[in-house]
């Protein structure tokens, strides 16, 4: 299936179908699915990589310095998706379609779900090496 170059930028109706977890995305092209993962994932982090700014804020707001790892815990949640996100969900996306295997919205949301814990726990797995 050759998608033409106008499918690519074509997101105008995928926005509403990523939050409709009823809809089965067997319409979807590559970049459909792809994005959809992405936004999933994108949103994951942003309420993970939030909560734990906000909870590095609480407790580190009386040194001088580390208060302001909550910054850096903050715009990791927007530059983690933009860099890794991207390329595992084409990746996720590339694969479904290689293997004609029918996506549902919840597998979708559930992909994106598992990226964004994957990453948390790659994290937290991190966090031992530094002390």
């Amino acid at each position: 299936m050759i998608e033409s170059e106008t499918d690519i930028f074509n997101f105008g109706n995928l926005l509403k179908d990523v939050f409709n977890l009823g809809i089965d995305t067997n319409k979807f092209t590559v970049t459909g699915i792809m994005y959809t993962i992405f936004i999933w994932y994108f949103i994951w982090s942003c309420i993970v990589h939030s909560g734990c700014a906000i909870f590095a804020l609480i407790t580190l707001k009386r040194h001088k310095y580390a208060r302001f790892y909550s910054i850096v815990l903050f715009l990791m949640g927007f530059v983690g998706p933009l860099t890794n996100g991207i390329i595992t969900s084409c990746l996720i996306a590339l694969v479904f379609k290689f293997y004609n295997i029918h996506m549902k919205q919840w597998y979708v949301f559930l992909c994106g779900l598992a990226q964004a814990a994957l990453i948390v726990f790659i994290s937290v797995c991190k966090f031992p090496l530094t002390m």
